[in-house]
């Protein structure tokens, strides 16, 4: 996401007394953790939140073009618990799924705003059309 909506995405977690409040004021971890998310491709929760250490999560974004391009509009998770698949299997089994998931939901989102948009475009007005 943009350098400024993940500031105020961080700034709500660093208001935190908690281990993720923690976390979140640790700019070190939190470089760490950004570069590793883009260098995998995915978020990935393996229990370090501590109300729900059973579980674990991964999480793709889901952007308006249905690729990489465009900053996430929002993201798609799969929570599951931690002991139930080692990080090997999640990768070959799920990953790429979600994955595929993200990229459709975006594309049909794009579709639908583009249709939205020519559905109230002034007649002759190429701009809606997305060219």
């Amino acid at each position: 996401c943009p350098p400024a909506q993940r500031e105020r995405l961080l700034d709500l977690l660093r208001g935190r007394d908690d281990e993720s409040g923690r976390l979140a004021r640790d700019t070190g971890y939190v470089a760490r953790m950004l570069a590793d998310t883009r260098v995998r491709g995915y978020a990935h929760n393996d229990g370090e939140w501590a109300p729900q250490s059973a579980f674990a999560a991964i999480g793709v974004p889901i952007r308006g073009d249905g690729g990489t391009r465009r900053p996430p509009i929002a993201a798609i998770n799969l929570v599951f618990p931690r002991d139930a698949l080692t990080p090997k299997d999640l990768q070959a089994r799920y990953v790429p799924g979600l994955k595929r998931l993200a990229e459709a939901i975006g594309r049909g989102a794009r579709e639908l705003s583009l249709q939205q948009a020519a559905a109230t475009a002034p007649p002759g007005d190429k701009t809606a059309t997305g060219d």
